[in-house]
């Protein structure tokens, strides 16, 4: 084998250990990034867990109170009104850390109340019902979802796993 030919390979062999060695290099960062914004999600997922739980209770409790305040004569329609506006205030805070799903179920309790507040509509307690059902389902959902293998835990999995 020649200089020249020696000088060729070699150049080769270097050339393509360079590019080797870049593309490494940028799988291993794509791969760097994905697993961040992957743990960046799940961070995320659960970071907000407890806070919906309490705001998904609050709502119910609140939705509870409403339908006790629409329940009686039209005489008490001021506390059915003080009622609805803490009824909007869980549902503000429900709307912005809670599940899509959760929240359509909670504006259309929250449309039944404004439909009896405002619109003098009478108080349908089935449909009332049905709705506090469908929501309790939902908020259910969205709460179990985010729960590791443990169908008996309530607790995110990361303090699962402490």
């Amino acid at each position: 084998m020649t200089l020249w030919e020696s000088a060729v390979l070699a150049g080769i062999g270097g050339g393509l250990t360079l590019i080797g060695t870049w593309a490494g290099a940028r799988w291993q960062a794509r791969e760097a990034q994905r697993a961040r914004a992957e743990q960046f999600a799940r961070e995320d997922r659960f970071r907000l867990h407890r806070d919906r739980m309490e705001t998904y209770a609050s709502f119910l409790r609140v939705a509870g109170a409403m339908r006790a305040a629409m329940t009686r004569p039209s005489s008490v329609l001021e506390d059915a009104r003080k009622r609805r506006n803490a009824l909007w205030q869980e549902y503000a805070r429900l709307r912005l850390i809670g599940a899509d799903q959760v929240a359509h179920v909670a504006e259309s309790i929250l449309e039944l109340a404004n439909q009896f507040v405002w619109q003098g509509a009478k108080f349908d307690d089935e449909r009332h019902r049905a709705l506090i059902a469908s929501y309790v389902q939902c908020a259910r959902s969205d709460l179990l979802g985010l729960v590791a293998a443990d169908p008996g835990s309530h607790a995110p999995p990361d303090e699962l796993e402490k």
